[in-house]
């Protein structure tokens, strides 16, 4: 994060609520204390962090940028569609439209005060996880360069 992050915090005084860590290589132990998972990407490639959130079992909001939020978190919906007016609640987790800040705030609202919600995202996330695991993909490597 930029000096311009930075310079917001400070404008906005909220420098004792945000922490600026730094680079860190393991992110697990602040992700496996925390309560949710956020990302608001413009453009992803495939989120990797996505699933090492619900691999610590944590609930997930997500933007619903191209390629990948959609198919880790609402898999079974048309992969074309984009979340466009508020949220939309998906199978492994919570999707809003990129640069909507008030949806991005009332899926983060919507989390943080439906306990059961949270509960019913944090119980499939590591389920969600393991289908990403090297064991699991690496059946489809071998099928698209072999063709067996």
């Amino acid at each position: 994060m930029g000096s311009g992050v930075k310079t917001k915090v400070y404008n906005l005084g909220l420098q004792g609520k945000v922490d600026f860590c730094g680079f860190d290589k393991n992110p697990f132990k602040y992700v496996s204390r925390s309560d949710c998972f956020v990302l608001s990407s413009d453009v992803e490639g495939f989120p990797n962090v996505l699933i090492e959130a619900l691999a610590c079992g944590k609930p997930v909001i997500s933007t619903d940028c191209s390629s990948g939020p959609r198919e880790l978190l609402a898999p079974a919906t048309d992969l074309h569609h984009r979340a466009i007016n508020n949220y939309e609640i998906g199978e492994y987790g919570i999707l809003t439209p990129i640069n909507d800040v008030i949806a991005l705030a009332s899926a983060m609202k919507k989390m943080y005060e439906d306990a059961a919600l949270r509960s019913q995202f944090e119980a499939k996330a590591a389920k969600r996880a393991e289908q990403f695991d090297v064991n699991e993909i690496k059946q489809y490597f071998h099928v698209a360069f072999t063709g067996l």
